[in-house]
């Protein structure tokens, strides 16, 4: 019998038998459950992964380090899949000041242009979740197509806003743009996704075109270290965007 440790969300709660013996596990207990019972209650059971497995690339340094310099009171991520990132920016914070202000933008549900999304994705409800042992930051959560939310957003301006949303080459353009509009001055825009060399094999576009044709009023940085994607070996950078008269 496999077994996973989960803890529950919300919800009723859930009863279930191992051994011969009846358990129950409620809002916000944790329990090593049989995998049939984690698959069943999917809305409800959310599974425990230890810090290594959730382990992110090296380049992802790059935004805490970022952070650390710029301090900024609000940060704006857009594609916050796992909530990895999420949870870097907002202990990053968390450590120079109270009350951070954090919003995040994603689909929340499966995408063709989301990396890895089949078993990558999670629901708004399991990112809520994940984000709210953070406490003493502030939170926000948009759910949609940032094609039409980041128009739509009426939130303050940002000091750093990191990219990491969808990967056509017209999302890529509209976040990127929506972005420089509620990016404060002296802000910093971190976008990942920068192929040097050549696309790869899984034809995400990545954001070079859009780099390559920014106006002169927008300066530039292409970040190293860059990590190499194992199953083509081509390289994946982030690259550093603010505008050209803050210096």
């Amino acid at each position: 019998m496999e077994l996973i440790k989960v803890e529950h969300i919300g919800g009723r709660k859930i009863s279930y038998k191992m051994n011969g013996e009846t358990f129950k596990i409620k809002k916000g207990g944790t329990a090593i459950v049989p995998i049939d019972v984690y698959n069943d209650n999917r809305s409800r059971l959310v599974k425990i992964r230890s810090e290594k497995k959730n382990k992110q690339s090296a380049r992802y340094n790059h935004v805490e380090r970022i952070i650390g310099e710029l301090k900024p009171k609000i940060v704006i991520e857009i594609g916050v899949l796992r909530a990895l990132t999420a949870k870097r920016m907002i202990r990053a914070m968390l450590s120079y000041m109270d009350h951070p202000i954090y919003t995040g933008f994603d689909l929340f549900e499966p995408s063709p242009e989301a990396e890895g999304s089949k078993k990558g994705v999670e629901s708004l409800r399991m990112i809520r979740w994940r984000l709210s042992k953070l406490h003493g930051a502030q939170i926000r959560l948009i759910k949609g197509d940032t094609n039409y939310t980041l128009p739509a957003y009426n939130g303050p301006k940002a000091g750093f806003i990191f990219i990491d949303g969808g990967h056509s080459l017209s999302t890529i353009r509209n976040d990127f743009v929506w972005s420089a509009r509620w990016l404060k001055e002296g802000g910093i825009i971190l976008m990942d996704d920068y192929y040097p060399d050549k696309i790869p094999s899984n034809q995400f576009i990545g954001c070079k075109t859009l780099v390559e044709s920014l106006k002169p009023s927008w300066a530039h940085e292409i970040l190293e270290p860059a990590d190499v994607i194992p199953r083509d070996g081509s390289k994946i950078n982030m690259v550093k965007i603010w505008r050209a008269d803050n210096g």
